[in-house]
């Protein structure tokens, strides 16, 4: 029973067969639904309604007070009004009078469901649409009830089109990725209902925290969502992002750059469930704006996604964007007034899988006595689709001798099967995973005697020796002249450019005449007395100071002469140095002219010009019986200087 004409009520009964038994007849055809008009009042009514058929009769009863059983009806001309950027009006008529007069609640969709609000008002007939986005299309509808007895929601109106107007973009959401010099601002792009209009480009400013009152300026093409920046680590920045369309640019959003951080944050592994990451952390002090989360796969760290969430919240659901068997890096900040504060650093699979490529590809084998040791280049992470927590190792022969290696360190890099016996061997190597072992390889292996092996190394090594040394002998053999040039250089003859070498016998003392001596003021030259030495034959003999074979310096092109002196004594002019310097080793002697004029060899030039001239022989000095005393001047034989060898 339903009354939604204010005075007059249609009644409906459902009709389960061809007739309808009631107050009326139905109209042509069957509706299942009859209606009778009668004058709404106050209080309870009885009603009843009959149904049969030839089959029989069923009889309904009901009693309600019609004026608490109202159901409006639609509304009728529905409009939207006054559109704008952000809001518009909603218009509609009702096509019973009474329903202006009567407290009435009305709800409103928009976008045919997914919002619903409520409105309630005396006689309502139109309302305010807020919070609408702009440039997007709406469709609207609204129904109604009664505020007071609510029994139950009218019928839907019509459904009204509209659109909104443009508007300039919202603020954009902004986040930053820093790696020594190189940073990446990043921005989300508007949708459609965050964008205002089309977005024409971006701007992004960059500010230092040294120099406040400049700028730099880029524009950035609206297919971009992205900026990369080369920054003095050692400054802070400060980068501010605004998008724009044809009604102006967006609210600016801002993020400070900080300097890269010395003190590294250590990396926890974190383990996926259901394709997800559950990430939390510990609230921290310094997060007075609230948490950053932020997530990229390991091979392309560039493709950043994040997550801004309150400082009441510390943990987080990371679903978006996440790839089967890519390995990602998570980290956690916190916003502050300044820069965003590194806290926590996690890596991890979402969902690990199975690894399919081939990761032994450098796998080696070598035996040790009776052992087998098999060894592997280390596995990169990035050939990983899921951690690698060990390595197993098997190998049988033809006797079914199973041995199985296995180790928990996926740093390690070899196994040994150790016991084997000498025989051929089948190997097996695989990678185990949370999800089961992988990256199988075959391999046979062959098992020798180690004393066969050591006799072939024995034999191999003295091979190689024997062609070592046939390989020198051939080269020393080809090389030998320059090898004994360079090893052995061959002693050059002197060469005597005039007659050097004469006989004894040639040998005689040239004489100085008495006037050709040029007195000089040396020290007198004198010497201590030599004791003679007595020989086996009764002979004397005694030392000289220098010994025989003594030579001078260059040769000269002249021949030369030999100094002697008899035992005269030269009186040479009085010294100061007399009495203080004795030479026993230089005491010229002075022969006579009639000495000088007996003898057979030229005289030596003694003039003052003369320079010194390399004497022919060497000369001893011998003890003069004659002379008295220690201390007594000693003669210049001529075997004093002697002919260079």
């Amino acid at each position: 029973m339903e009354n939604d004409n204010g005075g007059l009520t249609e009644s409906f009964h459902t009709c389960r067969e061809e007739a309808c038994l009631s107050f009326s007849t139905p109209p042509s055809g069957l509706t299942g639904r009859c209606s009778q008009k009668v004058q709404v009042d106050v209080g309870e009514k009885n009603w009843t309604l009959t149904a049969q058929n030839k089959l029989g009769k069923v009889t309904l009863y009901d009693h309600a007070d019609l004026s608490r059983r109202v159901r409006m009806s639609a509304p009728e001309a529905v409009t939207v009004v006054n559109v704008n950027a952000r809001n518009a009006s909603l218009q509609w008529g009702w096509r019973v009078k009474r329903y202006y007069r009567m407290s009435t609640k009305c709800q409103i969709n928009l976008n045919l469901g997914n919002t619903i609000t409520e409105v309630f008002g005396l006689g309502l007939n139109w309302t305010l649409l807020t919070n609408l986005i702009p440039n997007v299309s709406y469709r609207v509808k609204i129904r109604c009830g009664t505020t007071q007895h609510f029994w139950k929601w009218g019928d839907w109106s019509q459904i009204v089109d509209f659109h909104t107007k443009t508007d300039v973009p919202e603020a954009l959401d902004v986040w930053m990725q820093r790696n020594n010099n190189a940073t990446r601002i990043v921005w989300r792009i508007p949708l459609a209902n965050q964008s205002g209009g089309e977005i024409l480009d971006y701007t992004v400013a960059l500010t230092k925290a040294s120099e406040r009152g400049q700028q730099n300026t880029t524009t950035v093409p609206r297919t971009n969502n992205f900026l990369m920046l080369t920054l003095d680590p050692a400054e802070e920045y400060t980068v501010t992002v605004t998008a724009r369309n044809i009604n102006g640019s967006s609210s600016p959003a801002t993020i400070p750059i900080p300097t890269p951080d010395e003190t590294r944050v250590k990396t926890s592994r974190i383990r996926g469930t259901n394709g997800a990451f559950y990430v939390s952390w510990r609230d921290s002090p310094e997060a007075s704006c609230g948490y950053i989360v932020d997530w990229y796969p390991v091979e392309r760290p560039w493709s950043v996604d994040w997550l801004k969430l309150p400082p009441n919240q510390t943990s987080a659901n990371i679903t978006s964007n996440l790839t089967d068997g890519c390995r990602y890096f998570l980290s956690v900040y916190a916003c502050t007034q300044g820069s965003p504060v590194l806290l926590e650093n996690r890596e991890g699979y979402a969902t690990e899988t199975k690894i399919e490529r081939k990761l032994f590809t450098s796998l080696k084998h070598e035996q040790k006595n009776l052992d087998v040791e098999v060894s592997w280049d280390p596995i990169p992470l990035r050939q990983q689709t899921a951690y690698i927590q060990g390595y197993n190792l098997s190998c049988w022969n033809s006797n079914k001798h199973v041995v199985n290696v296995s180790t928990a360190n996926p740093e390690d890099t070899r196994l040994t099967a150790q016991g084997l016996k000498v025989d051929s061997y089948q190997f097996v190597l695989t990678a185990q995973t949370a999800v089961g072992e992988c990256c199988k390889e075959t391999f046979s292996v062959t098992l020798n005697s180690p004393t066969d092996k050591m006799t072939w190394l024995v034999l191999s090594s003295l091979g190689a020796l024997f062609l070592f040394l046939f390989f020198v002998t051939i080269i020393c053999y080809k090389q030998w002249r320059c090898i004994k040039q360079k090893i052995f250089p061959p002693i050059p003859k002197p060469v005597l450019v005039n007659k050097w070498m004469t006989s004894p016998d040639s040998l005689q003392s040239p004489y100085l005449l008495s006037a050709q001596v040029h007195p000089i003021d040396i020290p007198q030259l004198c010497n201590k007395v030599v004791p003679e030495c007595a020989t086996e034959d009764g002979s004397h003999w005694t030392f000289s100071q220098t010994p025989e074979g003594y030579c001078n310096q260059p040769l000269q092109r002249f021949t030369p002469s030999h100094l002697s002196a008899d035992s005269t004594r030269i009186n040479l002019p009085s010294s100061s140095f007399r009495g203080d310097v004795q030479n026993p080793s230089y005491d010229l002697r002075v022969w006579s002219e009639d000495q000088n004029s007996s003898s057979e060899y030229p005289l030596l030039d003694a003039s003052p010009s003369s320079q010194y001239k390399p004497q022919a022989s060497m000369e001893i000095f011998w003890p003069d019986p004659g002379r008295e005393g220690s201390k007594k001047c000693i003669p210049c034989d001529s075997a004093y200087i002697s002919l260079p060898r």
